[in-house]
């Protein structure tokens, strides 16, 4: 499961998968609304792939987003940390090179 580290307040954010070797990408969301939290999640994804996370939001207007290599593990929990990224950043971290 992926959770929104709960002291960021944020009610919605995008997330993709990045699947390098296989050149494809997941995507899924995360939102909350009248305290209720809405999470697609992904699903199906072989144990042991190695996936790149990415996430973002938008904030105050403001970028938040992080990204985050990991070896898919059965049941594991990830929590994002979302940081204020510049456009120059934002822009890098969203080409997929």
């Amino acid at each position: 499961a992926i959770n929104i580290n709960s002291q960021d307040s944020i009610s919605s954010a995008n997330m993709y998968l990045v699947f390098n070797d296989i050149n494809s990408v997941m995507q899924s969301c995360f939102y909350s609304y009248k305290d209720r939290t809405y999470n697609e999640g992904f699903k199906n994804i072989p144990i042991g792939e190695t996936v790149r996370l990415i996430a973002y939001t938008v904030k105050n207007n403001k970028i938040l987003s992080m990204t985050k290599d990991i070896k898919v593990k059965s049941n594991e929990n990830i929590t994002l940390d979302l940081k204020l990224t510049v456009d120059k950043d934002f822009e890098k971290l969203m080409t997929l090179k």
